[in-house]
């Protein structure tokens, strides 16, 4: 199975899979596609359920190039919404996750 992306709204997350159906008469290459909402948070960038310092250093991480964000994780890491993970993204998501919002 192979899964895609889709943000539909800043306050709604949902994922986009595709499942390919089989057996579909006069049909090829004919793929089921369906919705699946998602709960996650703004600034959980590493999708665990919770905001810490961990999600901090995921994106200092990505910022320069040790790891790669998926598409949602993109987004919920892109804090300042520049279309960038940067350290700024970092340093927001620290702040956020001691209590020290912006």
């Amino acid at each position: 199975m192979k899964a895609m992306t889709r943000i539909s709204s800043e306050s709604e997350l949902t994922a986009v899979r595709w499942i390919p159906v089989e057996n579909v008469e006069n049909l090829t290459d004919y793929q089921l596609w369906y919705l699946e909402p998602c709960a996650y948070q703004l600034y959980d960038a590493d999708m665990n359920g919770s905001i810490s310092a961990a999600d901090a250093r995921f994106l200092l991480r990505c910022s320069v190039g040790l790891e790669t964000a998926n598409a949602v994780q993109q987004y919920l890491g892109d804090i300042n919404k520049d279309n960038v993970i940067s350290a700024a993204d970092a340093r927001l998501a620290l702040r956020y996750s001691v209590g020290l919002y912006d």
